[in-house]
């Protein structure tokens, strides 16, 4: 079973090298490279927001991707990053179940995600969470 811990600076780098991966880039609703120096005012920001949580995913203590909480209106997006080696493993499954468990502790009511289309893969992580597909994104309510 995967463990989450907090998103540190010290992240920065290896969360760059995934995000920046070809493989993981085609995932992406922004597609384009990111440059360094953007992703690390972003992280930065990011992890200085008491709205926004990040989470390192560890897979028998090794780094296995990053899953995000995004403030929405209503609820809050969930964003989900693997190192492209850990794909097809289980791993973003067990992730999304972690990230729900840790949405009850923060009092989060309502977790959504969007996907897109073609990515039956990331479909799938959702729905074997009980995430509903509600027009062009998912939506679980989370019970307390």
């Amino acid at each position: 079973m995967v463990e989450l811990r907090d998103v540190t600076e010290n992240d920065i780098q290896k969360i760059y090298d995934w995000r920046n991966h070809p493989k993981i880039r085609v995932c992406m609703f922004n597609s384009g490279e990111i440059k360094l120096e953007d992703h690390i005012t972003y992280l930065k920001n990011r992890l200085n927001n008491p709205e926004e949580y990040s989470f390192m995913i560890l897979d028998e203590n090794k780094e296995a991707g990053v899953v995000k909480l995004d403030k929405r209106e209503n609820s809050y997006e969930v964003g989900i990053l693997l190192d492209p080696e850990m794909h097809g493993k289980g791993i973003g499954t067990q992730s999304i179940e972690a990230i729900i468990k840790k949405a009850k502790e923060l009092g989060i009511k309502k977790l959504t995600s969007r996907v897109k289309e073609w990515n039956v893969g990331s479909k799938k992580i959702f729905e074997k969470n009980n995430f509903k597909e509600v027009d062009d994104h998912y939506e679980l309510e989370v019970s307390l």
